[in-house]
């Protein structure tokens, strides 16, 4: 934000018509499109053998070039929207993991019989013990 201080001049005694001076000055000089300013003072004469009638006015005025504001905003908005676009553009890309394979064996079935010499014990009976073979 550029600052100063302005002063516009009415020769006719009009405090509105130097006010309206000191911001067109104070528009110019800061080039901008909006400005904020204060009445620093106010000076004039009036009278004499021709009559002057002259006000000055002085302002400090602080200028912000909106155009250049909305034109940062815009950037920073479209800056916003590419980043966005490249973060879905990046979550789209992503690598897929590749199918997992799965190795599998036939299993053999087990085709082997229980012995058929081995009876089961019946009731009331008591197993003998054998001694081992040497």
């Amino acid at each position: 934000m550029k600052k100063g201080i302005f002063e516009g001049t009415s020769t006719n005694g009009n405090i509105e018509e130097a006010i309206a001076k000191a911001i067109i000055l104070a528009k110019n000089k800061l080039k901008a499109d909006f400005i904020v300013w204060n009445l620093d003072s106010v000076a004039g004469a009036n009278g004499g053998l021709i009559h002057s009638n002259i006000v000055t006015v002085s302002i400090k005025a602080k200028g912000v070039n909106v155009k250049k504001i909305k034109e940062k905003e815009a950037k920073a908005i479209k800056n916003k929207e590419v980043k966005v676009k490249e973060v879905k553009a990046k979550k789209v890309k992503t690598k897929v993991a590749a199918p997992v394979v799965v190795k599998t064996e036939v299993v053999k079935p087990i085709t082997k019989t229980l012995n058929s010499k081995a009876t089961p014990a019946k009731k009331g009976t008591v197993a003998k013990k054998v001694a081992p073979k040497k």
